[in-house]
């Protein structure tokens, strides 16, 4: 396998074989079952009866796509801390890599970061401007209040 494998490849295949080893061991299960009774003929019994290597390449797939599916979702834990930065205030973009998959989903919280960002500038502008204009008539009563 290459590094290069897309979220989607790695969840899809890991499926698959995660998939393809509960199969196996649910078809070992089933002739062991079958082949058990007294009425079926000894070579079935010899053929059937040695499941070792079939046991094995179920747990191995498995185990395989137990791996690849961990693997492809590890990207939204990375996510998930990135998050957890922005929303603390340690970092102000989420940056890293991640798949492709996951980049437009990136490249959006980015832009709602900026616009937030922005609104808040522009809200903290119209709070001293607002602070200012009123500065003056404040000082204009206080002067009248304290000549009376």
């Amino acid at each position: 396998m290459t590094a290069a494998l897309s979220l989607r490849t790695r969840v899809l295949l890991g499926a698959f074989l995660w998939t393809l080893g509960l199969f196996i061991l649910f078809g070992v299960a089933l002739t062991q079952a079958l082949f058990r009774h007294p009425g079926v003929p000894g070579v079935f019994h010899r053929i059937f009866l040695n499941v070792g290597p079939l046991v094995t390449a179920a747990a191995v797939s498995l185990v395989a796509g137990l791996f690849l599916v961990r693997r492809g979702l590890a990207s939204f834990g990375a996510l998930r801390t990135r998050l957890v930065a922005v929303r603390d205030g340690r970092d102000a973009r989420l940056g890293g890599t991640f798949p492709v998959e996951v980049q437009p989903l990136i490249g959006e919280l980015n832009g709602l970061l900026a616009d937030r960002e922005q609104r808040v500038g522009r809200a903290l502008t119209t709070a001293g401007d607002l602070a200012h204009g009123l500065k003056t008539p404040l000082a204009v009563l206080n002067h009248v209040a304290a000549q009376a």
